[in-house]
Formats: C-alpha cells, sequence, structure tokens
C-alpha cells in the first residue's frame, strides 16, 4: 500500500485481493525482482499445501521439491556455504526472512536523510553481502 495513493479505495482494492494477487501486483510495481516473486510463489504454494493438507509436513515431497527451488537461499548459500546443511525448518524461515528484508527494502528504501540508518543488499551470485554504512 505504500506505492498506491492513500484513500479508501486503495486499501479496500488491496483488502480484497488474495495474497496471490497483492504479489504479483508488487512483482508488478517493480517491488519485487524477479527472483523473490518466484520464491514468494513457492512459499504461497508450501503455505497452502501445509494448510490444506490434514497430514502436512515440512518432510512432503512437495514441501521438500519446492523449499529446493528457492532462488534467495540458493543465492545465499554461494556466499554462506553452510546454509546448505541447515534443516528444511530453518531454510524456509530464512527464505522468509529474506523475502521481508527484500520488501521492506523495495517499499522503504534506504534514505540518506535518515541519521543511522542500515541498509543490507542480498548478495548477487559469488559477490560477498555489502552493507551501506550508516550516516
Amino acid at each position: 500500500q505504500a506505492h498506491l495513493v492513500e484513500s479508501g479505495a486503495s486499501r479496500d482494492l488491496v483488502d480484497d485481493m488474495s495474497l496471490a494477487q497483492r504479489c504479483a501486483l508488487a512483482f508488478g510495481l517493480g517491488l519485487l525482482s524477479e527472483e523473490a516473486f518466484h520464491d514468494l510463489t513457492l512459499l504461497r504454494r508450501i503455505r497452502n499445501h501445509l494448510a490444506h493438507t490434514i497430514t502436512g509436513s515440512v518432510d512432503d515431497q512437495e514441501v521438500v521439491t519446492r523449499a529446493r527451488d528457492l532462488q534467495l537461499t540458493k543465492r545465499m548459500s554461494e556466499v554462506f556455504p553452510d546454509i546448505v546443511d541447515m534443516p528444511l525448518c530453518a531454510k524456509l524461515n530464512l527464505a522468509i526472512s529474506l523475502m521481508i528484508i527484500e520488501l521492506k527494502s523495495a517499499a522503504f528504501p534506504a534514505r540518506p536523510e535518515v541519521p543511522n540508518q542500515v541498509a543490507i543488499s542480498v548478495p548477487q551470485k559469488g559477490q560477498p553481502p555489502t552493507e551501506t554504512p550508516p550516516v
């Protein structure tokens, strides 16, 4: 909603959208990278599988397969190899955390006029993570 005109109509529009539609809107507005949109789609599907399967577990083959396809955690594991050995639940938590960081960074970019604000970026393939020092 941070990028929409503040009005009841904008709130109603977003409130009536499904998570899939909100993700598509954020991607369409350029707030999400293609990689993040892909991961959000997978995380939604994992969540739906677990929510709608009586015996659903993170050990289900469907969950394991989708978790293996998460792009942001793959990229992070190139910089932090220990991620590869993390339990699946921890990888899912990491993926969700990275998604929150990406969404917050897109919606509220670092502003130089805000003192002591630190911006952390998810590293590009083969690059270490970067940190913008406080102003």
